[in-house]
């Protein structure tokens, strides 16, 4: 059988794998065994492909906690139930987000840098190295000319002895300036009962491993890894960590000098701060990979479980970041736009995931439940034109079968449960409508035509406003950018210049520059050129041999002299495309994203000899 004719029997049998899950909130986390395996049957009855746990604070009175033997037999109850009913079970490595809990200790919990700035008046002065906040610890001293109003252009570090910061004697205007690493106090958000505590340390092995221990080998030793399809982590969110005890000696390591002369640089323009500040945070990116990132894959490895991640923000992951991911998660919407979903599908399509998955309706029409099916199909087609092909709704709350009212509601999202009106009557059309869309568009390779190199390194500089490398990212490089792509035919991926291992796809590449292109993507772009892609540089191309340089306003037009449009769309409007290859067959999914009827023409760039028209419904 040919593919196109297995992919035309599989588009009209009803989808199994590809149907929409839910992210089920488990309140306390103390639940009804009964309302559980009811919960699930409507699941089941909603045409949903499973359920993913989330334990989160209580809304009743709780009588045994997190980890409890009550909550862990429940669990396993549950996994057992939703296998009897074929749905897939998933489970979340900790409770809340970002992970922690009382079993982080100080030493393991998440840390910061802190300044201490102080005007000084002339003489000489012993300022004691002490603490001012517990947990603090005085990583340096600095002295510089300069006063609080007019601000040193430099600093020299500063002897400490007998433990004392030792000034010498001088005359003013002159400051000093105290670098900290402090506990960020942050702790873990909308925690279950008995889970409370701190945010662990995401560049330390060590904390992750005691997280695992204390969280993830008790709920695998509840629930058997043959009952579990994935463990998984939520969007990273650990906000002021940016400092770990071992930084100093991993920095020279790393780059070959040290960081405790130079640390004040991070706060101070000079001409020598941009590269210590790229190195700094690429040091943060890559513990965070090595110390996290990789631990719990090879954690899930061990216990025979795919590691599933949300691998942005804080930490700042990057796009290469997610070749320590089993399976691929983003979030977002926004076809036109440089999305957290489109950092996800990217990096599914540059490390060869057939499946990347989204975190769907978030905030649709929340917090009431005043989300039609509609409202969902729309949200669920603009995923679908990042390139996501699995669904995970956000989501299904656990309601005790006492609850008063209209029962248990997440704070952040709206409830598409069995509650709505409309559920028993659309939800098994709408959940296997786009299971049948994510079974296609999980069929055959994706087309993007344009490589958007993103500037990881020019982001770095200004990492300390965010700590978030994708939200800088976005900034630099601009929505208007990737929204003139799709609005003009072409699909994208990014790629960022710490993938020097990309393969050559043949295809153009955009490179938005901020002031530096590292040598390694140098060396990278020449390889694309080598292999037959033309770069275009949006601004100057001087360090980019054989780019041409192009303003941004003329950006598509010179897109055009070097690659047509994957589909061509007239009029535009709010018509989005995506695009997969098979041997013997091209599929274009085409969306209306706007409110009204449009008559359209759309033109593909390859030329088939007999065109069909499939409706998912």
């Amino acid at each position: 059988m040919s593919t196109y004719t297995a992919l035309r029997s599989r588009f009209a049998a009803e989808p199994t794998t590809t149907r929409p899950m839910m992210r089920w909130w488990w309140f306390g986390p103390e639940v009804d065994d009964d309302e559980v395996a009811r919960e699930l049957r409507a699941m089941k009855a909603g045409g949903l492909g499973g359920a993913e746990v989330s334990y989160v604070y209580p809304l009743h009175e709780v009588g045994s906690g997190f980890l409890s033997p009550r909550f862990l037999a429940s669990l396993r109850r549950a996994a057992e139930e939703a296998r009897e009913l074929g749905l897939r079970f998933d489970l979340t490595l900790g409770t809340g987000w970002s992970f922690g809990g009382p079993h982080i200790t100080p030493d393991l919990a998440a840390r910061g840098l802190t300044w201490v700035r102080r005007e000084l008046t002339p003489g000489p002065l012993a300022i004691p190295a002490t603490a001012p906040y517990p947990g603090d610890v005085l990583l340096a001293a600095y002295l510089g000319a300069g006063s609080i109003q007019e601000s040193p252009l430099s600093y020299e570090e500063l002897p400490v002895a007998d433990g004392s910061v030792q000034v010498p004697d001088g005359r003013g205007p002159r400051q000093v300036l105290l670098a900290y690493s402090r506990l960020t106090g942050q702790n873990v958000k909308r925690a279950a009962f008995g889970a409370e505590g701190p945010v662990l340390d995401h560049y330390s092995a060590a904390a992750a491993e005691a997280h695992l221990r204390a969280v993830g080998d008790v709920l695998l030793d509840a629930v058997p890894a043959d009952l579990v399809g994935s463990v998984f982590c939520d969007s990273l969110e650990v906000y002021d960590a940016d400092w770990t005890h071992d930084l100093p000696e991993e920095f020279r390591r790393r780059w070959g000098y040290d960081l405790l002369p130079r640390l004040w640089e991070l706060h101070v323009d000079t001409p020598t701060s941009a590269a210590l500040r790229a190195d700094f945070y690429r040091t943060l990116t890559e513990l965070y990979e090595e110390r996290f990132a990789q631990v719990m894959q090879r954690w899930a490895a061990g216990r025979g479980v795919k590691f599933r991640i949300q691998g942005y923000g804080q930490p700042p992951a990057a796009i290469s970041s997610y070749r320590f991911a089993d399976l691929v998660e983003g979030e977002g919407w926004g076809w036109r736009d440089l999305t957290q979903a489109r950092w996800a599908t990217s990096a599914a399509h540059l490390y060869g995931h057939r499946v990347c998955s989204s975190e769907t309706w978030t905030w649709n029409h929340s917090p009431s439940m005043r989300t039609t099916p509609l409202d969902l199909q729309g949200e669920a087609h603009d995923h679908l034109l990042q390139g996501v092909n699995q669904f995970v709704g956000h989501g299904w709350p656990y309601t005790a079968p006492d609850a008063e009212g209209v029962g248990y509601l997440f704070y952040a999202s709206g409830a598409y449960d069995d509650r709505n009106p409309w559920y028993g009557p659309a939800m098994p059309a709408l959940s296997t409508y786009l299971g049948r869309l994510c079974a296609l568009m999980q069929s055959g390779d994706p087309v993007a035509d344009v490589t958007v190199l993103v500037p990881t390194q020019d982001a770095a500089v200004d990492l300390a406003r965010s700590l978030d490398l994708w939200k800088e990212v976005r900034a630099l490089v601009g929505d208007d950018l990737t929204g003139a792509l799709r609005t003009h035919g072409w699909d994208f991926d990014l790629v960022d210049d710490l993938v020097a291992d990309a393969p050559p796809r043949h295809r153009p590449v955009i490179l938005v520059p901020g002031t530096t292109v590292p040598a390694r993507t140098r060396a990278w772009l020449a390889d694309q050129q080598a292999a037959g892609s033309r770069v275009l540089v949006v601004g100057s191309a001087a360090d980019v041999p054989g780019a041409r340089s192009v303003e941004r306003a003329h950006l598509v037009d010179a897109l055009r002299e070097v690659l047509g449009p994957d589909a061509a769309v007239i009029p535009a409007d709010d018509i989005g495309v995506t695009h997969r290859r098979l041997d013997d067959a091209e599929v274009y999914l085409v969306v209306n994203t706007g409110q009204h009827r449009r008559e359209v023409t759309v033109t593909p760039r390859d030329v088939a000899a007999t065109m069909e028209v499939w409706d998912a419904h």
